[in-house]
């Protein structure tokens, strides 16, 4: 046969397509020696065919793909990834997360997944096809965890080929400050030891770390502790009656993340003198005095107030010393009540003897009793004196009470038995008499006993016991009260402590002062007192 009769023969169709009838040939290594390409079957997935060897182009997924005998595999170029521009998820802020991932071979068919560390896939919210080399996606923070970083970004062509980008990012949240911004408080310059600690959290458990972006913390003679947060040292020397406040940004770090707050702190001077409150407070030239008065609605009651100290001065003589005078209640026909301050009692006045009763020890001794064998009750040294006896027989006469100055008179048959006087001190800046004895009852009506100098109440006169009351003690004074008339000796002056000088330290803290009342009875023991004084100027 002919070429062209061969040409002629396959060609004796209608339609100048081979007819099958007329097909009788093979095909064995094909070269295509064009340079459009050669074209293959195309069609949707729906129309794969089945066997074996099968090359053919994919309509549905855009991608030429072959058949193995068990499935069709594409023939296409897996995507690859480059970078994320996200490495660390703050999931404390909330909303939604976007990712910018690049690469290369994207196509708008990719789709993108993320990988914890257990093998969890989570799916995007949103996914946008940039390009070939961008994707854009969206999810929501609190998708990702920091207990389940890092985590993996995989992409996937509609090819089903893959590329993964390990460890692509993790999740981190900055530390949350627990000490409030703005001023720390105010510290003086002489002060040593921590004087604040600031304190952040980190929600993901990470420990905190504390840096100084500036440098102003040892510029004010301070440090900043990296891993507690304390702030301590000795602050530089500021000029006396000026504060300076230092502004400094403090960093909190907690894994990868930080947070830096601002904050100030004010050193100042300390006074040169002492600065307190409470009680009544007056004025003498450049001191200051503070009492505190007895229960002026009942006198026989404890009163208890405070004075507060808030600072203490630099002055080497006065800064932190006072002077003070503390008095107990006076006696009568009981014990007069304890004053209490700076650790020191200036005790009761003791009362003075009844019939039948005991002597009366205190802060000085109340009277002997006038017509038995009762001796005179005792002082406390250091505070107080003795009660004078009692005279017996008749006419009896009891012994006056001991006072902080001297003891108690005795008693005598027609005579008066004075008591004690007191003390005088000048704490106030005029000198006054504190805890007078008071005057012993006397049988004899010639004349009444005297009480001391220091609010001690005169002596009763006449008659048996009780038949003429002697007069209570001064309220304030601490004095003690006047025996009854006949027999009773006279109450005991209150305990008296002073140091008289400014030689008594203290430091800034409260201090609990309570002011003794004086004894019950009829007559009544006058109340104590307690007064402090400083300089302040």
């Amino acid at each position: 046969m002919t070429r062209a009769k061969d040409i002629a023969t396959l060609l004796s169709t209608a339609n100048g397509k081979i007819a099958g009838n007329n097909l009788d040939v093979s095909f064995e290594n094909i070269t295509d020696t064009g340079s459009e390409g050669t074209k293959v079957a195309s069609g949707s997935s729906a129309q794969r065919g089945s066997t074996a060897g099968q090359i053919r182009f994919n309509s549905t997924t855009n991608t030429a793909e072959y058949y193995n005998g068990s499935e069709f595999k594409a023939i296409d170029t897996p995507p690859i990834i480059s970078s994320v521009d996200v490495t660390n998820v703050e999931t404390d802020l909330g909303g939604n997360q976007t990712f910018v991932v690049s690469g290369s071979n994207f196509n708008s068919g990719s789709t993108l997944q993320f990988r914890d560390n257990n093998g969890t896939l989570i799916s995007t919210d949103t996914l946008t096809f940039n390009n070939s080399s961008q994707l854009t996606v969206t999810k929501t923070r609190s998708s990702f965890l920091n207990a389940n970083e890092p985590y993996d970004i995989i992409v996937t062509n509609p090819s089903n080929l893959t590329a993964t980008l390990n460890d692509a990012f993790n999740v981190d949240n900055p530390p949350l400050w627990n000490t409030a911004s703005g001023n720390l408080g105010t510290i003086n310059d002489n002060a040593t030891g921590t004087h604040f600690t600031l304190s952040a959290t980190d929600p993901d458990g990470d420990t905190v770390s504390y840096t100084e972006t500036t440098s102003i913390l040892s510029t004010a003679g301070l440090t900043l502790n990296s891993s507690t947060g304390a702030i301590s040292g000795d602050p530089t020397d500021t000029v006396v009656g000026t504060d300076v406040t230092y502004t400094f940004t403090v960093r909190a770090t907690g894994g990868s993340k930080s947070s830096d707050r601002e904050f100030s702190l004010t050193v100042r001077r300390p006074p040169e003198y002492m600065q307190a409150t409470g009680g009544t407070i007056t004025y003498d030239g450049d001191y200051k005095i503070h009492t505190f008065d007895y229960n002026t609605v009942t006198p026989t009651s404890d009163a208890t107030a405070t004075f507060s100290i808030s600072e203490v001065g630099t002055n080497p003589t006065y800064g932190d010393k006072i002077w003070y005078l503390l008095v107990g209640g006076g006696g009568s026909q009981a014990k007069g009540k304890d004053t209490t301050g700076f650790g020191l009692t200036a005790y009761g006045g003791g009362a003075g003897s009844q019939a039948g009763g005991p002597n009366g020890d205190g802060g000085s001794g109340g009277g002997g009793r006038g017509d038995a064998s009762v001796t005179a009750g005792s002082g406390v040294p250091g505070q107080g004196n003795n009660g004078g006896p009692g005279y017996d027989p008749y006419p009896e006469g009891a012994g006056g009470g001991g006072g902080a100055g001297q003891a108690g008179n005795a008693g005598r048959s027609q005579g008066n038995a004075n008591g004690g006087n007191g003390l005088q001190n000048s704490i106030t800046g005029t000198a006054i008499y504190y805890a007078g004895g008071g005057g012993g009852g006397n049988y004899y009506q010639g004349g009444a006993a005297s009480g001391g100098l220091g609010g001690g109440g005169a002596g009763g006169l006449g008659g048996s016991a009780g038949s003429a009351v002697g007069i209570s003690g001064t309220n304030g004074l601490g004095g003690g009260a006047g025996g009854a008339g006949g027999f009773s000796g006279g109450g005991g002056a209150g305990g008296m402590l002073s140091n008289n000088a400014y030689d008594f330290t203290v430091t800034a803290q409260d201090y609990t002062i309570v002011t003794g009342g004086g004894a019950t009875g009829t007559p009544s023991g006058g109340a104590g007192i307690a007064i402090v004084r400083y300089k302040y100027q």
